[in-house]
């Protein structure tokens, strides 16, 4: 409020001058006491013209198409305008120059209209280098993570090899490992896979947690036989699943378990929330998630009541 009335003061200094020196040819045309005066009555009105253009600039959301935007807004600042001039002729007695007012009301809104629009473009010019941030950060975690998997992939298998029958568990280690190594090679290019085959690689990938975690992680899945031919976006299980061991406590004592369920309208995510002492979560997973999903017109959402953490994948269409 302070910065708005500072600007109407000054306006109505650089009006009152421009306004003499066009009608009188003269920047004082009339002597200082009552240039005083008539500044302080002026003030008034424009000063409630800046806080009202300012109100009708700022606070009512804007349209997607700009000239009908910018013409309610003229007009509701005109009839203000009208409005105020009235006012002003009834508590001061005397007439008013419309032709002067109208043309400051119309230079006002243009300029605090401006002022706005280049507010406007900073923020959404900071947005996109804020988006094009996160995708340059996304792009250099998938590049370490595939850290050449073709290599790795034949490297598995020639490991898988060298271990005795008798080691079971670190043979099954490697053959789970090769099959997701397997799953990013299959569908690593591609935008969507169906439930079925996620569901593949999110099994040997729960094997790898199990040993990681001496059998006290678990994933139930139910409900998915009906839907495995529906599609969603590669890797949106694995992710949420990981997300539980990044940010929760696992072991004998507090053992964790991950549900997911399938229905009609997509699946669902859940696991009880055991928050590490440690945990930061930055979510980048997760919003990058449900951008995808947003360009297939779908909502991915999460919910959490402070026991449980849900996370809701929907189905998206096959292209």
């Amino acid at each position: 409020m302070g910065i708005l009335s500072l600007a109407a003061v000054i306006y109505t200094l650089v009006f009152q001058v421009f306004y003499n020196w066009m009608r009188y040819d003269s920047v004082l045309p009339v002597p200082i006491p009552n240039m005083v005066l008539s500044l302080c009555m002026n003030a008034v009105p424009i000063w409630m013209l800046v806080i009202l253009n300012y109100i009708i600039v700022w606070k009512i959301p804007h349209g997607r198409k700009a000239f009908p935007t910018y013409a309610f807004g003229l007009t509701i600042s005109m009839c203000l305008l009208i409005l105020i001039n009235l006012l002003f002729k009834v508590v001061m007695g005397r007439g008013v120059e419309w032709a002067g007012t109208i043309f400051s009301n119309l230079l006002l809104y243009l300029s605090i209209e401006s002022i706005y629009q280049q507010h406007v473009s900073k923020l959404v010019l900071k947005q996109q280098a804020l988006a094009k941030q996160q995708i340059l950060q996304y792009q250099y975690e998938v590049l370490k993570a595939q850290v050449n998997p073709h290599f790795l992939f034949n490297s598995f298998n020639i490991l898988y090899s060298f271990i005795p029958p008798y080691f079971n568990e670190a043979r099954e280690y490697i053959l789970n490992l090769s099959q997701i190594y397997r799953y990013t090679l299959k569908h690593g290019e591609k935008n969507q896979v169906t439930v079925k085959e996620e569901l593949q690689f999110l099994k040997a990938y729960n094997e790898i947690l199990k040993i990681r975690f001496h059998n006290n992680f678990q994933v139930e899945i139910t409900g998915t036989d009906n839907f495995e031919d529906r599609n969603i976006i590669p890797y949106s299980l694995q992710m949420l699943v990981e997300n539980v061991t990044k940010h929760n406590v696992i072991t004998s004592i507090q053992p964790m378990t991950v549900k997911i369920t399938a229905n009609e309208k997509g699946i669902t995510v859940s696991n009880p929330i055991r928050r590490k002492d440690t945990d930061v979560a930055t979510n980048f997973g997760l919003q990058y998630l449900s951008r995808l999903y947003q360009c297939h017109k779908k909502n991915f959402s999460t919910t959490c009541d402070n026991l449980t953490y849900t996370a809701h994948i929907p189905y998206i269409q096959m292209i």
